[in-house]
């Protein structure tokens, strides 16, 4: 029987509204190790990744599931630490990869391959990485162990995000390794729950619709009745990417104005 390989999280300092208890950062295997986002640049986060690492061994690579900086502002710095390459998918905003990954690549250590997923949607960069010998799946911010991910354009896509839940969904992992909260097992009814989140709030805002062109902020206090207002602007951005997502089905009509865009149901 393969042996499972060891996996520690290390929770970085750096709760938020977005980060919900802070960003997972992840150290797979022993001996020869892999360094999943790295996470902010926080000094005692620093310093707790490369002593775990230290007791475990040296590390084929550190990996980011995509460029946003709570999971990547420390890449670089310690991907030098360790004498490791850095990679991930390419974006604009990602630091300086060694390796730039697509899907299929794969990433061996000493417990193991990684399998990069691209999963865009949260971000065109967006990759998860599949552990077949643990069964899991490391998400970055395809998913979260409480609450729901901000969809925001023009990096995110609502129709993107939701193909790619579905290609998770279909892999076969029992769990989900998260890049913000606790491990989720069940991962299949998780993701089914996920996506069912999504089109329920699809029909909520085609529900909020009429035949008057409304902007995002007009249909906001309607589509969004049950997020606090404090979340309004955040629950805004992930609006918007419902209603591009609608508009590009055909189900409501962009009506573009002096200042700013506004939708309606056709006709």
């Amino acid at each position: 029987m393969t042996a499972v390989p060891s996996i520690l999280v290390l929770l970085a300092p750096n709760p938020s509204p977005l980060t919900g208890r802070g960003t997972n950062t992840y150290v797979v295997g022993e001996e020869e190790i892999v360094v999943i986002d790295p996470g902010p640049g926080d000094p005692e986060h620093l310093h707790r990744l490369t002593a775990a690492v230290a007791e475990r061994g040296k590390v084929a690579a550190v990996v980011i599931t995509h460029h946003h900086f709570d999971h990547s502002e420390a890449a670089t710095e310690v991907a030098e630490r360790l004498g490791a390459p850095l990679a991930g998918f390419p974006h604009p905003d990602s630091p300086v990869l060694d390796r730039e990954l697509a899907d299929g690549d794969e990433i061996g250590f000493g417990g193991g391959v990684l399998h990069a997923l691209h999963t865009p949607g949260h971000s065109r960069d967006h990759l998860c990485f599949w552990l077949p010998e643990a069964a899991t799946v490391f998400a970055g911010d395809l998913v979260a162990g409480e609450g729901y991910i901000v969809i925001d354009p023009p990096d995110g896509d609502m129709t993107q995000y939701l193909a790619s839940l579905r290609r998770l969904r279909d892999i076969g992992a029992t769990s989900i390794r998260p890049g913000h909260g606790p491990l989720i097992e069940e991962a299949d009814a998780y993701l089914d729950g996920y996506i069912a989140h999504r089109l329920a709030r699809e029909a909520k805002v085609l529900g909020s619709l009429g035949g008057e062109a409304q902007t995002v902020d007009q249909l906001l206090p309607a589509a969004y009745d049950d997020t606090p207002v404090a979340m309004y602007p955040i629950a805004a951005r992930s609006l918007l990417a419902h209603l591009q997502k609608l508009a590009e089905d055909g189900k409501v009509e962009l009506v573009s104005g002096p200042e700013e865009s506004a939708y309606k149901l056709p006709g």
